[in-house]
């Protein structure tokens, strides 16, 4: 099998006659998403995977910045159960890790697929981070990050609540990360999704250096919502 990033046009015709075929049988099928598919084809967001003549699976991205939305990943339903939506997806995360893309998410349709993306690693969302959508929602980091711990770094620590801050005071903080940094910058970035309007402080040797709402709390941050992630020490002056 290989993985590819160019694919030509026959490519994509082959996908949309194994999803018509597929549209035809009782379950799912992405082939009321065909124009999405075609659409993505053109700007190069769509990958797939090829065994010869014959194209196999494939996908549909987006990216924004350093992370990244998986909108659609599907396997020629003839050939299910073989590995091939495994290495699709360990492909295609590589592929996003090398271009400095550090999270992806995705939106579980059918929810039969959940058991496969929690095989890949993929973690749900936390609660409350959306209350007002129930799709199930999942991600996970390209790259090695860092864990979760109560123990200080030489920079301090991050801490983050999942409600604002003025629902914070006397709450204790549900995550938090220790911030390992030379010169400016973390030796693992700190990635996880966050709600742009939750609390987040950071504290060292029990004093507090910055809080705020994650959507002032460092550049890579302050586009709408998704993600919280941490390559460098924040700018404190942009913290509300």
């Amino acid at each position: 099998m290989k993985f590819s990033i160019k694919p030509k046009k026959n490519r994509l015709d082959q996908v949309v006659a194994w999803l018509s075929e597929e549209y035809e049988q009782p379950g799912a099928s992405f082939y009321s998403n065909r124009t999405i598919i075609q659409n993505a084809f053109q700007n190069r967001h769509f990958h797939c995977v090829t065994n010869g003549s014959k194209t196999l699976a494939f996908c549909v991205f987006e990216i924004f910045g350093d992370y990244s939305i998986l909108h659609i990943a599907a396997v020629d339903h003839r050939i299910r159960g073989r590995g091939v939506g495994a290495f699709l997806v360990k492909n295609h995360l590589s592929y996003l890790a090398k271009n400095n893309v550090f999270a992806v998410w995705l939106e579980c349709q059918p929810t039969s697929s959940v058991p496969f993306w929690h095989g890949m690693k993929f973690q749900n969302f936390p609660e409350h981070y959306d209350d007002f959508h129930e799709q199930i929602k999942m991600y996970r980091p390209t790259t090695k990050i860092t864990a979760y711990s109560e123990v200080e770094g030489n920079a301090g620590i991050l801490k983050l609540w999942d409600c604002e801050p003025y629902q914070s005071e006397n709450v204790l903080p549900r995550w938090s990360w220790p911030l390992h940094e030379k010169q400016g910058r973390l030796l693992a970035p700190i990635v996880h999704p966050a709600n742009r309007n939750w609390n987040i402080a950071w504290h060292k040797n029990g004093l507090t250096v910055a809080e705020g709402k994650v959507k002032y709390f460092c550049a890579q941050t302050r586009h709408p919502a998704t993600f919280l992630i941490l390559r460098e020490l924040p700018d404190i002056s942009m913290v509300a």
